[in-house]
């Protein structure tokens, strides 16, 4: 049985919000997001490098994300104390993007790289956190067949 793989995808990550269409020549046709395909390329190429040597899986997947951003200047002091967090500054990433936009863009980045179809997403743990501002913004991630083992825990 294939194990895991993991990779990390740098840069803010994006979500898949809904679809904006354009009329062009009598016809509507969806318009690409350049900051989404951007970061879901960058996804499906670092999933790529990851499963070098491994075959797509076709059966349930569970999914593990972190998506990670920078927290903003105004969650920091200033003056002698720059650097250190306000002690008002969240803990949790409760901003836009939405998690489940997030996901969304995730696996369709991943479709027939990872896995033949993200309907195959059957066990999903997802978490938006903020990272200090010396770490980069990403998305850690990992996918691996859903074995029998842990559905016996539910």
């Amino acid at each position: 049985m294939q194990r895991e793989v993991s990779f990390a995808v740098p840069g803010t990550p994006r979500p898949k919000g809904s679809a904006k269409w354009i009329a062009r020549g009598g016809k509507a046709v969806p318009v690409a997001n350049p900051n989404l395909v951007t970061w879901t390329g960058a996804c499906a190429a670092a999933a790529q490098a990851a499963m070098v040597g491994l075959e797509v899986l076709t059966g349930p997947v569970c999914l593990v994300a972190f998506f990670m951003f920078q927290r903003p200047q105004a969650h920091y002091r200033t003056g002698r104390y720059a650097g250190e967090l306000k002690p008002h500054a969240p803990t949790s990433h409760t901003n836009t993007p939405d998690t489940s936009k997030l996901v969304r863009a995730l696996e369709d980045a991943m479709t027939g790289v990872v896995w033949v179809d993200d309907r195959q997403v059957c066990w999903l743990e997802a978490h938006k956190v903020w990272v200090q501002r010396t770490e980069q913004a990403q998305t850690m991630v990992w996918a691996r067949p859903l074995g029998d083992h842990l559905l016996d825990e539910y």
